[in-house]
């Protein structure tokens, strides 16, 4: 059988709109007693824009460029867990003469208008596999933050093993992404962090990132904790929540949210 591979098929009459799909993707056998197993997809496609869906239908902004779709897929209530190696497809946005753009659709954010940053982990923890967070942040017109970063604190100390490898991320705005090993006597390892600038007042941003959960994990370790914030420029903080995951085997995506009105830690 073929390995699997992206396919994607142009609108005939509207160049900037594309719909994917993956092929050859291997049978699931269903496991007694369990749930049927299903595959799961998170689509990346090169322009700040996600999806979810098996089958995505998106909208390019409407100028001649060229972005890279990517996918990951995982198998979910299936007896051998895990996912597929991520796969990426080359897509050129052409103006031809038999059609045209049309415009793109708002920006898709996990934010309303009050939100300032939220996480939210399309792949819960599982042992040995990865997980994919996806970060949306927001410059509000109330105490606005043009430039600055987002703070992702993660292994915390108390759990005794390193839970996360950071591997990647996908930004779209030239964002920098720090990894750094916190100094002892903070309650977590490692801090990453996403430095941004040039944020106009309304606008919306998205970045993605990539971690691997430890398969070494002591039996003990059923949950954990990711600290996020963001600071200014000056390393003012505009607001802290922690995320709470369990390791599991379920794959139910899990968010959080900083707001107006989260508690500033200082």
């Amino acid at each position: 059988m073929a390995d699997p591979s992206i396919k994607a098929t142009q609108n005939p009459s509207e160049n900037n709109v594309f719909t994917f799909e993956v092929l050859n993707l291997p049978a699931l056998t269903p496991t007694t007693n369990e749930p049927l197993p299903f595959y799961e997809f998170f689509w990346d496609f090169g322009d700040g824009y996600f999806s979810s869906e098996p089958q995505p239908t998106h909208t390019y902004p409407a100028t001649d460029a060229n972005y890279t779709s990517k996918v990951r897929v995982r198998k979910a209530n299936q007896a051998v867990s895990g996912g597929i190696d991520p796969m990426a497809h080359s897509i050129a946005v052409v103006k031809t003469g038999g059609g045209d753009y049309i415009s793109q659709p708002d920006y898709s954010t996990l934010l309303s208008a009050d939100g300032r940053v939220g996480i939210k982990v399309i792949y819960p923890p599982v042992r040995g596999e990865h997980i994919c967070c996806l970060v949306s942040y927001h410059n509000l017109s109330a105490d606005p933050v043009s430039s600055g970063s987002i703070n992702l604190k993660y292994n915390q100390v108390s759990a005794g093993d390193p839970i996360f490898t950071f591997i990647e991320a996908s930004t779209f705005h030239n964002e920098s992404i720090v990894d750094d090993e916190l100094p002892s006597g903070n309650s977590y390892e490692r801090e990453l962090k996403v430095e941004f600038s040039g944020l106009t007042v309304g606008d919306y941003r998205n970045v993605c990132l990539i971690f691997d959960v430890s398969a070494e994990l002591s039996s003990g370790i059923n949950s954990a904790q990711l600290e996020f914030s963001i600071t200014d420029s000056s390393g003012n903080p505009k607001g802290v929540s922690i995320l709470n995951l369990p390791i599991v085997t379920n794959h139910s995506p899990m968010e959080a949210v900083i707001s107006e009105g989260s508690p500033v830690t200082v």
